[in-house]
């Protein structure tokens, strides 16, 4: 009987192995077709070993260090997965938001979570909205303090893109997006009143609980020395001679953007973002599009790296 269970899940498994490896495999083929790899190729032919190594390495420690924090978030709900599970799955949405349009990445993490470690949507949807929260304000605060010390330069050019047009649009989107989550929550509330409840429970303990306060604030901050890190080693490695002060503009404003720009990975906007930043600083715009590409390239060579560790220590582990 033993002997026969065994040769029936044997089947299952390699069916749900295929199903796991046919997504990452997807996406680089996306990335193939779209001509970011190619561009991304471009970008690191000039670019010494030296400094593409750390890069590199910068690219491994980031989505562990949100793997890590993710796992502490989740205990808050009273949900727990394992450090190489939320490695992998944390990989794999990133991936996702990569390749994917809108926000995907998010919900491609909370649905894996749920399938592959019965995580409930209700206890991973808090935790995923936190780290973008938690994210979203370190850059932010880091954006504000670059930008005040920067001096006048600066702020009178952020004023200038502000004009009227323009920032009835950024309310329109504000107002729109603000709307949508309202019906959502309401309608989530009116049809599924199980999982609103569930819900609700989750992010409670979530927020008021004082259990992993100092790891999460400690990994948060380490994310966000590693994202400085990461546009610091690429400037370097194209050229650039950047201040502090310049990289922390390049680095929190862009990045700040492109989290909330909804497009895969902040594709285009997180760059456009950088190259008017240049022109403000004086520093060489192309210069610094090689320097976006490359930060993308080797975040992005990261992924699949930490993607086939996870996987390897979850084999292990049986």
């Amino acid at each position: 009987m033993m002997s026969s269970t065994n040769r029936s899940g044997k089947p299952r498994r390699i069916l749900r192995l295929v199903i796991q490896w046919t997504i990452p495999i997807a996406i680089v083929t996306a990335f193939v077709f779209t001509g970011h790899l190619g561009e991304a190729l471009s970008a690191l032919a000039g670019v010494s070993l030296i400094w593409a190594f750390p890069l590199v390495c910068i690219g491994v420690a980031l989505p562990l260090s949100h793997a890590w924090r993710w796992c502490f978030l989740l205990k808050r709900t009273g949900a727990e997965i394992s450090l190489a599970a939320s490695t992998r799955i944390t990989a794999l949405a990133s991936l996702i938001n990569y390749a994917a349009p809108g926000f995907l990445g998010a919900p491609a993490k909370a649905i894996l979570a749920r399938d592959g470690h019965a995580v409930p949507l209700s206890r991973s949807l808090p935790t995923l909205a936190v780290e973008q929260i938690l994210d979203a304000l370190l850059l932010a605060l880091g954006g504000t303090i670059a930008v005040l010390i920067a001096g006048p330069a600066i702020i009178d050019a952020g004023v200038a893109l502000l004009n009227v047009e323009q920032s009835a649009r950024v309310i329109i989107v504000a107002l729109a997006a603000a709307a949508l989550l309202i019906a959502l929550l309401f309608g989530v509330r009116r049809f599924l009143p199980g999982f609103a409840g569930a819900l609700r429970t989750a992010t409670s303990a979530l927020l008021h609980s004082r259990v992993h306060l100092r790891p999460i604030g400690a990994l948060t901050l380490t994310r966000w020395v590693l994202d400085m890190l990461a546009v610091g080693v690429a400037s370097i490695a194209v050229g650039l001679r950047l201040s502090l002060i310049e990289v922390l503009l390049l680095a929190n404003l862009s990045l700040l953007v492109g989290l909330v720009a909804p497009v895969p990975g902040g594709l285009g906007v997180r760059e456009g973002m950088m190259a008017a930043i240049a022109g403000v600083i004086g520093a060489s715009i192309p210069a610094v599009l090689a320097l976006s590409v490359l930060h993308r390239a080797g975040l992005a060579i990261g992924l699949p790296i930490v993607l086939g560790a996870a996987k390897l220590r979850e084999w292990s582990a049986g």
